[in-house]
Parts: C-alpha cells; sequence; structure tokens
C-alpha cells in the first residue's frame, strides 16, 4: 500500500538537521511515531535511494543520501527512459521517450500507456510489450529487442521492477537504439557477400598465392592464362607464369607484400598455358587464408589502358571544350618548391575575355599579379589554408587588365599531375549576385521600415477571450473595424469551428502553464465576408497579467504555392519517367531513382530492382577513378554540370555497356543527390 509521504518528510527534514545520521530509536523519538511505522518508511526510503544506513556497532545509522537522484539521470540519459505504477498509468517518460511517441509530457503523464500514441509507434509489439510491463510490476525483470514503426527502428529493451518514494510498485523501461548496429551488421555479411561475388565476377584476373603455391583463380584469371578449369592453375608455382626476365622483380614483390610493406604495380610479361605471353599489369597485397599469410593479386590486361588511354585524349579534348565554354574563369598555376604560388600555366578563354590579358601575358603572371591590393593578405592566408587544406573557397577582387575591379568567388583545389603539384582555380565574377545582395540589403530596409510602423496584424486579448486592442492590419484582414472589434468581440468568433477545441486548449494551458502552450502554430481564419484564410499564429503572454498579445501572419497564398511547387514536382516525375534518355538519381553513391530506359540499359527487368544498390555496383573499374573525380568535384561546386563523358557502365548480367554520361550535381532538402542522363553508345 502507498505510504503517507507527510510522514517521510518528516523523517528526511529530521535527517537534514542531523546530517551525522540518527538511529532509529532517536528518529522515533523525534518526530513521535512508533517504532515499526518508523521502520517501515526508512525501508522505502533505503529502496527508494532517499537515506542510507551504516552500521556504528550494532547501531543502525540512518543519513539522508547524497546521490544524485535517479529522476535527475533519467531525464538526461541519451536512452529513452519510462517508469510507470503498478496500473500502467506513465509516471515520468524523458525527451528521447517523448520524442518517440511524438507527443509532450502533458499528453502522456497520468495515462495508461494502453491508451496514448505507443498503440500506433509500438504497433504489432504492444501487446508483448504490455506483458512484460504487468510481469515488471509483478517483480520479473526482461531484456529482448523490440521492432517499432514498421522494421523501421529496432531498439534493445530491459524492463525491470521499481519502488517509488512512497512505496508504490512500478515498473522502469529502458530502451537503446540498435537500428544502426543491426543494420552494420546486415551490411557486413552483404559487403562479405559482395566481395565474394564481384571477385567472380570481375574483369581482372584475381590470383591468391602462399608458400609460392596457386591456392586460388577466379574465372578472369582462368582465361587471361587460357585455362579451361582452376585445377589446370591451382597448387602450380605462381613464378611459373611469370615471364623469366620478371621474375627477380616479382619475387621481391612478394617479399614486400609478406612483410607488409607497399609493393608498387608493375607492368610485366605473363606466360599462357599454349606458350604466348600477355603484357598485364598487376600488383598484390598481403593477406590471411585459414591463418596462413598468403597475397592476392589483381591483375589486368595492359590492352585495356591502352584502350584507356585513347579514351582519355578524347576526354580530355571534350575537357578542353568545356574548359574554353564554360561561364566562369578557370585558371591552373603551379606551386614552387618553396611552396609559393608558381606562374600560370593554362588559362581559359573567359578568363582572358574578363581580365583582358592575352595567354601569353598570363603565362607570365602570379595569382597575387591579378588581385586588388587590399586583398593582398587575404589571398596569402587563402593560400596557406589551401596548402593545408587541398581546397578553398573564398570571395576577393581581382583587378583587369585596364584597372577594372571585379568581385570574384574562387574555388581552388590542389590536384597532382605528372608528379607536379598544381593549384586548379574556378572563379566566378559576382558583380551582379552582388549588386543583387546591395538591393536585396535596400529592399529588407524598406519593408523592415514598413513593418515596424504597420506592423502584422496584431491584438490584444483578455483571458475571457474578449479583443481589447486590435491595429489596422487585422481590421484589414478581418473586415471589421476597430470600433466592432475592441471589447467587442472574442478571437473565438474568428476561428473555423474544427480548430477551435485546440486553441482554447492552448489559451488555457498558456495561463497554468506558460513554457508548456505554443508559441506558434496554424489555424483557420473567418473574416466579415465568410473567406476562409490560412494564418501563421505568433502568440505570448504579457507578463503579470492574464492578457496575451498575438501576432497573425496570412499565409494562405505560401499554401497555394506549396500546393503548386507539389504539382510542378509530379510533372518532373512524369517527364523523368517519359524521357527518351536513361534517367538515375543518386544520394550518397546510393541509386535513389531510375526511369525505365536506364533500368533497360543496364539489365534489370524493373527500376525498383536496382534502387538503394551503390552506383559503383554498375559502374565498370575502367571507368571507377573517373566517376570518383566527377562526384568529388561535382561535391564542391554545384553549379557547374559534369561534362559528357563515355563511361563503362555492368549490366545486371555483369556485361559490359558504352554509354556518353552527363551529370549535375542539385541538393534535396540539404542532401547532395546527382542527376545523371545517358545514352548507350553502339559497340
Amino acid at each position: 500500500m502507498a505510504l503517507n509521504n507527510e510522514i517521510a518528510a518528516r523523517i528526511t527534514n529530521l535527517l537534514v538537521e542531523y546530517p551525522q545520521g540518527l538511529s532509529i530509536t532517536e528518529i522515533v523519538k523525534k518526530i513521535d511515531v512508533n517504532r515499526n511505522t518508523a521502520g517501515r518508511y526508512l525501508e522505502n526510503l533505503l529502496v527508494s535511494g532517499q537515506v542510507e544506513m551504516r552500521h556504528f556497532g550494532m547501531a543502525k545509522i540512518y543519513t539522508l543520501s547524497n546521490r544524485i537522484p535517479q529522476s535527475a539521470i533519467i531525464s538526461i540519459s541519451s536512452d529513452l527512459v519510462m517508469q510507470l505504477d503498478a496500473n500502467l498509468r506513465v509516471v515520468f517518460a524523458n525527451d528521447p521517450f517523448l520524442k518517440l511517441l511524438g507527443i509532450s509530457s502533458a499528453e502522456l503523464f497520468g495515462k495508461n500507456i494502453e491508451y496514448t500514441a505507443a498503440v500506433t509507434v509500438f504497433g504489432d509489439a504492444l501487446e508483448n510489450f504490455i506483458t512484460h510491463l504487468r510481469n515488471g510490476v509483478s517483480g520479473k525483470e526482461w531484456r529482448s529487442s523490440l521492432t517499432l514503426k514498421n522494421g523501421a527502428q529496432i531498439f534493445s529493451c530491459h524492463i525491470y521492477p521499481i519502488v517509488f518514494t512512497d512505496g508504490r510498485k512500478g515498473v522502469s523501461v529502458l530502451l537503446e537504439d540498435i537500428t544502426e548496429f543491426r543494420r552494420n551488421e546486415c551490411a557486413l555479411r552483404e559487403s562479405e557477400d559482395r566481395y565474394r561475388k564481384l571477385v567472380e565476377i570481375s574483369p581482372d584476373a584475381v590470383i591468391l598465392h602462399s608458400y609460392g603455391k596457386i591456392i586460388y583463380v577466379n574465372p578472369a584469371g582462368q582465361k587471361l592464362i587460357g585455362a579451361q578449369n582452376p585445377e589446370e592453375m591451382v597448387g602450380k608455382p605462381v613464378l611459373d607464369f611469370i615471364d623469366p626476365k620478371s621474375r627477380d622483380t616479382v619475387s621481391e614483390n612478394i617479399r614486400k607484400d609478406l612483410d607488409g610493406e607497399k609493393s608498387p604495380t608493375m607492368e610485366l610479361e605473363m606466360l599462357r598455358l599454349d606458350g604466348t605471353s600477355v603484357t598485364v599489369e598487376g600488383r598484390g597485397v598481403k593477406t590471411l587464408i585459414n591463418g596462413r599469410s598468403a597475397v592476392q593479386v589483381a591483375i589486368r590486361d595492359i590492352t585495356e589502358r591502352k584502350r584507356a588511354e585513347i579514351a582519355m585524349r578524347e576526354s580530355e579534348e571534350r575537357f578542353r571544350s568545356l574548359f574554353n565554354n564554360t561561364n566562369d574563369m578557370i585558371l591552373v598555376h603551379s606551386i614552387t618548391s618553396n611552396r609559393q604560388s608558381g606562374h600560370y600555366i593554362e588559362v581559359n578563354d573567359v578568363a582572358c575575355r574578363v581580365l583582358k590579358y592575352n595567354r601569353q601575358e598570363f603565362l607570365h603572371m602570379l595569382p597575387q599579379d591579378l588581385v586588388a591590393p587590399e586583398f593582398l593578405e587575404l589571398i596569402r592566408h587563402s593560400g596557406r589554408q589551401l596548402l593545408k587544406n587541398g581546397h578553398i573557397t573564398t570571395e576577393c577582387v581581382l583587378q583587369s587588365k585596364d584597372s577594372q575591379k571585379i568581385p570574384v568567388e574562387s574555388s581552388a583545389h590542389l590536384f597532382e599531375f605528372r608528379g607536379q603539384t598544381l593549384v586548379l582555380a574556378i572563379i566566378r565574377d559576382i558583380t551582379e549576385r552582388q549588386q543583387a545582395v546591395l538591393t536585396l540589403k535596400k529592399s529588407e530596409d524598406h519593408y523592415r521600415t514598413i513593418f515596424e510602423k504597420t506592423g502584422t496584424a496584431s491584438v490584444l486579448a483578455e483571458e475571457n477571450t474578449i479583443i481589447t486592442l486590435a491595429n489596422a492590419e487585422f481590421e484589414c484582414l478581418s473586415g471589421y473595424s476597430k470600433h466592432e472589434i475592441e471589447g467587442k468581440k472574442s478571437w473565438i468568433e474568428f476561428v473555423v469551428k474544427e480548430d477551435l477545441e485546440r486553441m482554447l486548449a492552448q489559451h488555457k494551458l498558456r495561463r497554468q502553464s506558460g513554457q508548456k502552450a505554443l508559441k506558434h502554430y496554424e489555424f483557420r481564419f473567418i473574416t466579415r465576408s465568410g473567406d476562409i484564410r490560412n494564418i501563421f499564429l505568433t502568440v505570448d503572454m504579457i507578463p503579470g497579467t492574464g492578457q496575451s498579445i498575438t501576432s497573425l501572419m496570412d499565409i494562405t497564398e505560401r499554401r497555394a504555392k506549396e500546393d503548386a511547387l507539389i504539382a510542378s514536382e509530379e510533372r518532373y516525375r512524369r517527364l523523368l519517367e517519359q524521357s527518351f534518355d536513361a534517367i538515375a538519381i543518386h544520394k550518397n553513391q546510393k541509386i535513389s531513382y531510375l526511369n525505365d530506359k536506364a533500368a533497360k540499359i543496364l539489365g534489370a527487368a524493373t527500376p525498383q530492382d536496382l534502387i538503394g544498390r551503390s552506383i559503383f555496383d554498375l559502374i565498370h573499374k575502367d571507368s571507377r577513378r573517373e566517376v570518383e573525380e566527377r562526384i568529388r568535384i561535382m561535391s564542391t561546386d554545384q553549379r557547374v554540370p559534369a561534362p559528357v563523358l563515355r563511361e563503362k557502365f555492368l549490366r545486371v548480367d555483369g556485361t559490359t555497356v558504352t554509354v556518353d554520361v552527363m551529370a549535375m550535381s542539385f541538393n534535396d532538402n540539404g542532401v547532395p543527390e546527382v542527376h545523371v542522363v545517358f545514352r548507350e553508345i553502339a559497340s
């Protein structure tokens, strides 16, 4: 049964007066209760952690606990914590638990868990959860996992019995979100499976050898050597397949691999079973096979490289076209041996046109020669940051040959080219943007002045809901004059019936516990003419009074635009689906959209078969580095579309398809996404 809180308070107050502690005999004398009653209360105070007990000889000495109350700890816990009484009414829940249920403490505390938002959130798991809660009240602890929100979240659940300060039994619930852990476990298994399958379908030869003998070769390796089955290679010395001229170098690389060193990629001649040779590129890395040291070697036919070099030259030609036809200035300069900016080695036509220098003049200039004097120190600092971080974005002012000052935004990146460190700077003239910013600032100042003088529609309301003050904007919004409103009308008259109960509840809560009431929300407003307006309301109490000041913003037009945006997005989706080109969208390198044309080119039955997969599952290794570089560039400057490139994609069945690809990066609610348009090129 519940204990008397007044007696418990008398005991704790007494122990505050005597911090050195008191025996039960001394406590009984001072608060005039019988020994059995005092003992029962002290036992519950011990269980709840409010009192501590130590032995002094034969006597038990009770002192006030110096520990932090459990409620104070669980209220700030990052785990989800909830406490319920014996009737399963919620006594406490911390903020993470409230966030899970999507409700406030006022909507949860004191209510039976079976009649709260938990019904929706816990779904099919609720019945089992309630059973273990009841068992917890009876003293039975339970640990397991719960899957909520149709599998979207997985929690480790711990239910254990507790005793409240007044002696009542209850139960505590501790939930720990293990969703990511479970997903990572699944991802690891999938990764290992993908690796095994990737090696099997890899177009590159993969050979594993241990103690000089081949222990595994993939199908591509068999094909490279001309073997019909693995047994023709497995068990044989790996050096038997190496041209004698290269065996010493290969042996040295194997030694480095086994010692954990990084052996270089090398080109060599390998011997086929029919006695012919093939020029390949290979590199090994140490691994463990059943606890034994081994070397895994990736080998590629050099023929593919030669083809790639041809493709690279074609790509460079396309890049040169883009380089000179983009709207931005692009300049490349060297870095000197003492890590200072060197001369320009490449500029595009736009830079020559904007800055009024010809290409030969640029080749004798340094970056600081183009900067307005007042920005020289900033550029020097930016240069140091560039060398430190590898990239830098800054704004400054350049000075053209005819002394015209041009505000610009510059994005600079370090890169290596043929053993030399270079800087690629993409520079955009932001004269128009700065003028727009100034115009916008003037506009903002103008409208701020208007706002301060006229304001939004505002009213002052009493506790009985009568409007005592209304400004001119509210007159315009409502259609009533101040004379008709002030002291005569209640704000209730302007609220659509379906929204009224919610607003009255907030009106009452604001005067009972102002911090718990909403300060901003939306409702529907009825004008004098009967029009319904969507209103964004901001309201707060005037300190020391029962009055509230309310600002009303008409957002009806904004709502209409939002509806129009939804319709626009639907039209865009249909355009993607009906496009003659293959279109794909990926976020975080995961495919989030494919149209039917793209699925067909990639050999998938439906676009859904590829949704969620990594884009690199579908990129041929010959094109992977090129794709990675393109993604990196787009991630630094989303305003410039990637050039049209010819790449190799992998179909679902592992075959190769050659495509022309164009890509552009956008932001989708703050998350970068890349839109890719591609066409199959006839082989």
